[in-house]
């Protein structure tokens, strides 16, 4: 998997069993061990699978400044604000099934094409 990805070993390693401890994959040692979802994927969101490495409610000021917000916007808080919102929407509607179902019905379009 991890050369298929193009990553680190190891890499790929603390990145599953940090998703193990999260509860999204479940582990299983031995021979005919490997890892798996722990929640099926209708109900495992993108939100939920990226957790565990970014907490998606922080946002930061695109301009760099210490204070920005609703009260105190900089130039850029309206757009990047809306982004963000539909940013966050999307993680927290989209599923694993929803991505697999996409990615399916793309090759079977790309087949036909």
């Amino acid at each position: 998997m991890a050369t298929a990805l193009k990553m680190p070993r190891n890499y790929l390693s603390k990145t599953l069993h940090l998703l193990a401890r999260a509860g999204v994959l479940r582990s299983t040692r031995g021979p005919l061990g490997g890892f798996q979802l722990a929640v099926p994927a209708a109900k495992l969101t993108l939100a939920r699978v990226t957790a565990p490495f970014d907490e998606a409610g922080d946002r930061h000021c695109l301009l760099g400044r210490a204070q920005c917000g609703d009260q105190r916007p900089c130039a850029a808080h309206a757009h990047w604000s809306a982004l963000s919102d539909s940013l966050q929407d999307f993680f927290q509607t989209t599923t694993i099934a929803d991505l697999v179902r996409e990615d399916q019905s793309f090759a079977t379009r790309a087949r036909a094409g």
